[in-house]
């Protein structure tokens, strides 16, 4: 026989999953928004890329950018996350 779950046991996100798979996420649309902001940032300066290249200086403006996108995407949803959690218990148990 199978042991039954019982149904007061709450269920959770994980955590680190998801913040995990949004980091990764993260660096990726944070780099290639970075590098959108170098090209306009560039064509304001007036400054002509080597050929091949999106921008001038893009490796600053992509590094940058992954590290902000790996850090506040995942932070934000999580944050999202369990502040929503909190209020649903909360306004259960009242």
């Amino acid at each position: 026989m199978v042991p039954e779950e019982s149904p007061s046991r709450e269920v959770r996100p994980h955590y680190g999953t998801i913040g995990c798979v949004l980091a990764f996420a993260g660096l990726f649309a944070g780099g290639m928004i970075a590098v959108g902001v170098g090209k306009l940032v560039g064509r304001l300066q007036r400054c002509a890329p080597a050929e091949g290249l999106p921008a001038c200086d893009y490796e600053v403006y992509l590094l940058v950018g992954m590290l902000v996108g790996a850090l506040t995407l995942p932070g934000m949803t999580l944050w999202k996350l369990r502040r929503n959690s909190n209020s649903t218990t909360n306004s259960v148990r009242s």
